[in-house]
């Protein structure tokens, strides 16, 4: 990307307000970014918004927003949003196996948990 300067005179009065348009001065910025994927474990199916994708090389996308839909045999379906807003990118998508908490783990969360207290209760009272 390269650096542009621009230089544009102004006066500013005092007690007024002055606004400054800079619209006039974007210039085209890309429209399209490359996204890198990074699928693990090997086997995990990509596709966006809809479509397989083919990750072996960079996917060419449009600036904004896209429905990511990752597959693997063994964890199952994620689906999350993209937003894509860069010209290049690199996007790694894992899937982590949760560890199991062992039996010590388990007993000091349960000891950690606060008690519950009884819940009252209002009973009718009952006329003779």
């Amino acid at each position: 990307m390269t650096d542009m300067e621009i230089q544009k005179e102004v006066t500013v009065k005092r007690n007024e307000t002055t606004v400054l348009n800079l619209d006039e001065y974007k210039g085209e910025g890309p429209k399209m970014g490359k996204v890198k994927f990074i699928l693990q474990p090997e086997g995990t199916q990509l596709s966006i918004d809809g479509k397989a994708a083919d990750v072996s090389q960079p996917v060419e996308l449009k600036y904004g927003t896209h429905k990511l839909t990752v597959t693997s045999e063994k964890y199952g379906t994620l689906t999350r949003k993209l937003v894509v807003g860069s010209a290049e990118s690199r996007l790694p998508l894992t899937w982590v196996r949760k560890r199991r908490r062992t039996k010590r783990q388990r007993r000091r969360n349960h000891r950690q948990q606060p008690i519950p207290r009884p819940q009252e209760r209002i009973l009718p009272q009952r006329t003779h």
